[in-house]
């Protein structure tokens, strides 16, 4: 018989429960949801995105803290920062501190010099590209946004270019065949990588959106590889 329907003898040792983990279920895809528990379970989903629903598209300031969570697992430091921001539109959000690390360590960077557009949502290209820059931070701690060309990560030709290659922005096409060719991005079919919306259907049906189950997913894999990167 179970043992935790009258608890008052000394005979009950422990008691047997069972329930969904977190209830990332609910708030993943299928495809994702093991990846979610693992980066929760190495701490790399803010708290505040805890409870939120993950399939939902991840906006700049979202991605912040998400950076930031990937790069202290990746050294094992905490990243600590009264640097004040020079943004007018990020007073107020529940995780400035985030940004302002962020921001420190040239992952973050504004829209304008007094702009970070905090509710602006990514695009897939840029996910990658933020992504890498929080890997090469780690690699090359001397790395910063100014001196990013100097520190390519792509070497030799690609095995295969997506069919969309040219969509690309000239400024993410490292990035993105890079992380495709380490095997912690693919596209969003065979061949074609999606890389942002590039007509008014497209933008509509949100073909290029970046979500947080898919930053949070690519922040395990590059954790995972960490020293094969």
């Amino acid at each position: 018989m179970w043992n935790d329907f009258r608890p008052n003898t000394d005979t009950i040792k422990g008691f047997v429960c069972e329930w969904d983990t977190l209830g990332f279920k609910k708030s993943t895809s299928n495809w994702s949801t093991p990846e979610i528990q693992e980066a929760y379970e190495n701490d790399l989903i803010p708290e505040f995105l805890v409870e939120e629903d993950l399939k939902e598209n991840i906006s700049r300031a979202e991605f912040a803290s998400v950076s930031l969570k990937l790069y202290e697992a990746l050294t094992g430091e905490t990243v600590t920062s009264e640097e004040s921001l020079p943004f007018n539109d990020v007073d107020g959000l529940e995780n400035y501190s985030d940004i302002q690390k962020a921001y420190k360590l040239d992952i973050a960077v504004g829209t304008s010099p007094v702009t970070f557009e905090p509710y602006a949502d990514i695009n897939r290209e840029q996910l990658v590209t933020m992504l890498t820059r929080t890997l090469k931070k780690y690699k090359y701690p001397e790395w910063t946004i100014e001196t990013d060309s100097e520190y390519a990560l792509l070497a030799g030709s690609v095995s295969k270019k997506f069919d969309d290659d040219e969509d690309i922005s000239d400024f993410a096409r490292d990035s993105v065949y890079y992380m495709s060719e380490m095997g912690i991005v693919t596209g969003v079919d065979a061949n074609h990588f999606a890389p942002k919306n590039t007509t008014v259907e497209q933008e509509a049906e949100g073909y290029a959106a970046a979500t947080r189950e898919q930053a949070l997913a690519l922040s395990l894999r590059i954790l995972k590889k960490a020293d094969l990167l």
